[in-house]
Parts: C-alpha cells; sequence; structure tokens
C-alpha cells in the first residue's frame, strides 16, 4: 500500500489532499503542532495522526505510529504552492496528479466545491486563489451585484461595454446554479446606455431595475475617454426606468430576464426596489427639466407597483408619491405593511449650505443642523449618514469610524441597547437568578429556561433593531404578542454560564407584527431554548386574559421533581396541601397552590396546551418527571415561589426520611394565614 506523510492537513488544502489520498487508498500519516487543532483533519482508518512540529522532523520517530517503513512514500507540505514537498521512491508523479485533481477549497470553506480557476494574469493575486474572471477590462463602472436564492443558487448582475463608447454600456448577468457559473449574457440590449442597476431577491424572486437612456448618447466633446463622471454638461441624454423579473426555468438556456421599460417622460433616474409578496415596487426621482443635477423645484418622486407572473413582467401607471421637490441627491425606499420612501433633499438649491435634510414619507425626519445623506433602510429601519456618523431617527449610533455593512450596524445599536440602564437591570436579574438555578443544583447541563417581556423597557428605536438572521416561523400565531420582544435564554446554552454572560447565551426576539414569526434582534444569532413555543403560548394566553405577566421561568428542582414520581402527588389538591402544611410562607408565597402536568415530551405543544389549562388557576405548575414552572410579573418572585415549594419538599422528605409522616400545620392553621396576610 502507498504511504505519505503530509503537513499542514488542518489547513483548507490540506484537507482537500488528506481527502483525495483517501480516495485513493494511501495510507497518511499527519504531522500536527502540539496543540494543533485535528478537528478538521478526516476521520479514517487510513489516516493516522502524530504530533511533530516541522522543526522536531529530523528527530521525529514513526514507530508510534504503525506506518511501517515509509520506503515507498511521499512527504507534502500541503501550504502554500505546494513547493515544499520532497519525494521518495516512484510516487512523485502520482503525487503531482493527485495535487491536480483534488481541487482544494479555500476559507471559508463550504460544502459545494470551488468552480473558480486562477486569474493567472493578476497582480498581487496567489496561484492558489481561485478566482474565475467573467471579462477583462469590464467598464469601470461595472457596479456588481449578488443575490442568492432558497436553493444556493446565485445570480451576479453588472454593467459592461466599451469605455470609449457610453451607448455600448448594458447589463450583463451570470447565473450559478451550484455546478457551475453561466457564460455572461446581456440582460437587455436596446442599443442604448444602461446604468445604476438595483438588483434584489423578494419572495425568492430576483427583481432588477435599472436606468435606461432613452437615445443614443452624443457626449459632443474631444475627449475619446468621455465618460458619465465627466459632467452631464456635455452630454445630451435622458433616462426612462427599466424593470425586470429573473426567469428560472430549466434548462441552463432559457433561463433570462423578462424586461419592460416605464416609459414616464422626462428625466427618470435613481431607481429602487422593495416589496413584500405581491407587494412590489419600483420608486425613483423624475426630473421635469431633464436636468441630471436635479438642482431645480421640479422634482418628483414616483412609485409603480410591479408583478410578474412567472414569465412576463408588468407595471401599474407610475403614482406621484411627493413632487416639487428641491434638489433629491439620493433616495430608498421600503416595503412592511406598506409603502415608506426616504430621500435626501437640499432645501433651498444652494449646494454650498448645510440645508441638506432627510425626508420620511414626505416629513423631515430630524431637526439637525448638520448636513445629512444617503439614506437606506435596512430591516425596515431608516440609517443615515450625519456629520460623520450613522444615525437612525434621533440616535446616535456612534462616533467611530462610518459602518455600511449590516454586522457592524448590529453591533452599533447594541452599544445603544447597554446604555438603557432599565434594560441591563432586568439583564442582570436574568444573570442573578441563572446563577441562582445553577448553585441550588436545579440547571444541570442545559436543563431549564427563562424568558422575559421586554417590550416596556424599550424606546421605539431599539424595538425596531434590525434582525440578524431570516424570519422564524412559530408554529401557532401569537396574536396577543405582536411587536413584543423578549429575552430568551438559548437551546443548548448552560445557566452557569448565562449568569456570567446572558447576551451570549441568549437572545432578544421580537415577534412580527402578525404574531407568525420571530426575528433574533441581540447580540448574536442564538437560536432560543427548545422550550420557546410553550413559553409564547403562556405569555400569549395570560396577556390575552389581561394578566400583567412578564416572567415565565422552568427549572429542575430535585426535590420536587421526586414528589411528581409518587402517583398519590399527581393531584394539585393533594400536593399543594402538603407543600403548604410543611411551613406558612409556602402559603404565602404560593397562594393560588400548583398545578400538575402529567408527562409530556418536552419541548411540544402538547406540553403548553396542557400547562396553559393549570395556568388559569395556577402561577406554578409541575410537570410530572421533568420539572417546574412559574409564570409572574418579576423574575425574582418567580425564583421565590419556586425555592420556597422547594424548601417545603425538602422538610416534607427530611421528616419521612426519619420514619415518620410530618403532621404538617392544620387546616385551620392555613385558614387563618388567609386574613392575616390578605390572601
Amino acid at each position: 500500500m502507498k504511504k505519505a506523510i503530509v503537513t499542514g492537513a488542518t489547513g483548507a488544502v490540506g484537507t482537500a489532499l488528506v481527502n483525495k489520498l483517501i480516495s485513493e487508498n494511501v495510507e497518511t500519516l499527519v504531522l500536527v503542532r502540539k496543540g494543533g487543532r485535528v478537528n478538521k483533519i478526516p476521520q479514517n482508518p487510513l489516516v493516522k495522526i502524530a504530533y511533530c512540529s516541522l522543526d522536531e522532523m529530523a528527530d521525529f520517530q514513526n514507530t508510534d505510529n504503525n506506518m511501517g517503513q515509509l520506503s515507498d512514500n511521499i512527504y507534502a507540505n500541503a501550504v502554500g504552492d505546494f513547493s515544499g514537498y520532497f519525494e521518495v521512491g516512484g510516487f512523485g508523479k502520482q503525487f503531482k496528479k493527485i495535487i491536480k485533481e483534488c481541487k482544494p477549497q479555500f476559507f471559508p470553506q463550504k460544502k459545494e466545491k470551488s468552480h473558480f480557476k486562477t486569474n493567472k494574469k493578476a497582480n498581487n493575486v496567489n496561484e492558489n486563489t481561485n478566482i474565475e474572471t467573467f471579462k477583462s477590462n469590464v467598464y469601470k463602472q461595472s457596479a456588481p451585484q449578488l443575490v442568492s436564492f432558497e436553493d444556493g443558487t446565485k445570480l451576479s448582475v453588472w454593467t459592461d461595454g466599451d469605455n470609449n463608447d457610453l451607448n455600448s454600456i448594458t447589463l450583463y448577468f451570470s447565473y450559478y446554479d451550484g455546478v457551475s457559473w453561466s457564460n455572461p449574457r446581456q440582460v437587455y440590449n436596446d442599443g442604448t446606455m444602461d446604468s445604476c442597476p438595483v438588483l434584489k431577491v423578494i419572495d425568492n424572486t430576483a427583481y432588477l431595475v435599472w436606468q435606461n437612456a432613452t437615445d443614443i448618447i452624443n457626449t459632443n466633446n474631444d475627449d475619446a475617454d468621455a465618460t458619465l463622471e465627466d459632467g452631464f454638461g456635455k452630454v445630451n441624454i435622458d433616462f426612462d426606468i427599466s424593470v425586470a423579473a429573473f426567469k428560472k426555468l430549466s434548462s441552463n438556456d432559457e433561463k433570462g430576464f423578462s424586461v419592460t421599460t416605464i416609459k414616464n417622460g422626462n428625466l427618470d433616474i435613481m431607481p429602487k426596489l422593495c416589496g413584500q409578496g405581491d407587494n412590489i415596487y419600483v420608486v425613483w426621482n423624475n426630473n421635469g427639466k431633464n436636468d441630471y443635477i436635479c438642482n431645480n423645484n421640479e422634482n418628483t418622486i414616483y412609485s409603480s407597483k410591479i408583478s410578474f407572473n412567472g414569465n412576463n413582467v408588468s407595471y401599474e401607471k407610475p403614482e406621484i408619491c411627493y413632487q416639487n421637490l428641491n434638489l433629491v441627491s439620493s433616495l430608498t425606499a421600503d416595503y412592511n405593511n406598506g409603502l415608506k420612501i426616504a430621500y435626501c433633499m437640499d432645501t433651498d438649491g444652494d449646494i454650498t449650505t448645510d440645508d441638506v435634510f432627510i425626508y420620511e414619507n414626505g416629513k423631515r425626519v430630524t431637526q439637525s443642523k448638520k448636513a445629512e445623506f444617503k439614506p437606506q433602510y435596512l430591516e425596515h429601519l431608516l440609517y443615515w449618514y450625519s456629520d460623520g456618523q450613522i444615525v437612525s431617527r434621533n440616535s446616535k449610533l456612534t462616533s467611530e469610524k462610518v459602518f455600511s455593512d449590516k454586522y457592524s450596524l448590529i453591533k452599533i445599536d447594541m452599544i445603544t441597547l447597554r446604555n438603557n440602564e432599565r434594560l441591563m437591570a432586568e439583564i442582570d436579574r436574568i444573570a442573578e437568578v441563572a446563577g441562582y438555578l445553577w448553585t441550588k443544583g436545579w440547571a444541570e447541563r442545559n436543563g431549564g429556561n427563562i424568558s422575559v417581556n421586554l417590550t416596556t423597557l424599550l424606546s421605539e428605536e431599539e424595538k425596531a433593531l434590525p434582525a440578524l438572521v431570516s424570519s422564524i416561523p412559530l408554529q401557532e400565531a401569537m396574536t396577543a404578542l405582536c411587536g413584543h420582544v423578549f429575552y430568551v435564554t438559548g437551546t443548548g446554552k448552560r445557566m452557569r454560564y448565562v449568569a456570567k454572560d446572558p447576551f451570549a447565551n441568549g437572545s432578544l426576539i421580537r415577534i412580527a407584527a402578525d404574531g407568525k414569526s420571530y426575528d433574533i434582534l441581540a447580540e448574536q444569532p442564538i437560536q432560543p431554548t427548545s422550550e420557546l413555543p410553550s413559553h409564547l403560548l403562556m405569555h400569549n394566553f395570560l396577556r390575552a386574559k389581561g394578566r400583567d405577566n412578564r416572567v415565565v421561568l422552568h427549572t429542575h428542582p430535585t426535590d420536587i421533581i421526586g414528589m411528581t414520581h409518587c402517583k398519590p402527588f399527581l393531584d394539585s389538591e393533594k400536593i399543594t396541601r402538603t407543600l403548604w402544611r410543611m411551613i406558612p410562607e409556602c402559603r404565602i408565597i404560593v397562594p393560588k397552590g400548583v398545578g400538575i402536568v402529567p408527562y409530556e415530551i418536552p419541548g411540544t405543544l402538547a406540553l403548553a396546551h396542557a400547562t396553559i389549562r393549570q395556568l388559569e388557576e395556577h402561577d406554578v405548575v409541575f410537570w410530572e418527571k421533568h420539572g417546574i414552572l412559574a409564570v409572574g410579573e418579576d423574575l425574582i418572585e418567580c425564583f421565590d415561589a419556586i425555592d420556597t415549594l422547594s424548601k417545603s419538599a425538602q422538610i416534607y422528605f427530611s421528616a419521612r426520611m426519619t420514619g415518620y409522616e410530618p403532621e404538617g400545620m392544620t387546616e385551620q392553621q392555613l385558614d387563618d394565614l388567609v386574613p392575616a396576610f390578605g390572601l
């Protein structure tokens, strides 16, 4: 059997090489630095691991690795450009073949193999970097865009043409079907210039809008390299807005765009896309004097609803949204139960003065005296640039470097959240109670979970934080919780870690406006506890009943679970009276007694609905052979109720362990507590 020694196997190239060696039935010894990560090394009977750094190679002994005498082997350094390998025996040619065929993947590693090839003419590009060049010498304002579909396929669109001929510039696309990228093709070529494309996937359909020149452009200058950036004062040009939808048909050759053009007259520019479901809109600015600079009071923002039947795209008659606007330098649009439009406008037509402000739905957003630019929506929340900072409404998000990507915006939002003293006080209480659950021995491994309604502690801006991931559907609509925000401990997360860092072991979630899904808002995309359906159904039920419930706490007290293993105690009246009689505080702190839910599989809706029936009369419910659940307005109070019940259970068991049935308080003594404590 052929044998090989491989170093650098923990990287992307090395992993691919080892897999290829395995497929060739080559017994492989992998050398790893001491303390190196071995989790990415393929597990196979042919693969053995030894800990040895390169500087220890001279002294390395193979006797403990059962590789035999490596007389017919190869040593491969799977790092860089493979130049570090040396060969022994006659295996060298086979190794070169393996290197050629292994097609290593690079970080970030994905399950799909790479389909790009090296552009060897590019400067400062490692020869191992897999880059496919669709076309060289593309138009320098190519505006490339990339979107993904739910099935993992992708679509890229960009502008291309002759830099010396503006009229040749048109849109191209390439489609990735999961295996390879298609040859670039034109989206639509009517012989005139295309520019400013906007590509967006809405409900798994790709829509595209752009500025389409209405006629041939005459630059009227002697500059052979004239571009748009040379100034449209030298260019006689009008634009219409073209709209397209991507058709994903059966054959690769059939994939392409359905295109239509909105004939609206005058200069139509700055197209934007937004929408949900059947409500897809294109929004743009129109200048009545055909002035590309738009520095006059002739600007009108239009919208048009578009539709796509799977074969043809169409549009409705454009509607005027806002008119008689002065210089509109940028605009954006969003759809969330209605169309929202935001734009940046110079109020006096003098671009030298600081009176450029953001407007949303026709109203000025802030009263700041600072110039404000570039509005954009992210997860239905409006952001813009103001005086070197990104802001949202009246909140200054950062004084640091301006960010534009989603992750950074979320990071900025967390700064705002952590400055919310009332919110952080509640988060501290969650951490405090999580620590109690662990030290009590009630939270083995990842046992137990907590949910707290934080809605009243958050500002409107905080409630509207962008989601970290796509919305997650709920099994049942939570109609009483629409728009509410909760802290929820994460699935698989230990309470001992929640106590140390609640944001790293839980998440803030927001119930959708229709109650049918939720978004994860902060701080990391931690998936909520598997008991989330139970928690939300309880919150929803209690709020619908008009009960001011904020907290659901579930944990695993040893003594209480022990009592639910005894059949006589699987009766609400029986177990309530038994626990009440052990200590007066139990009747005082848990005046409604406890409900009992016969065993149900954890995390199921059956368990949730059974619990809700008990919450009609109780605030604390025992889950047979599982644990306990408490609801209320305050997390500490919920913990105290469980703690008191646990103390009563301990007193009961202590008495039984000494050999006698505890006498307990009499019924009269229990009744006397009612007027004394206003129960």
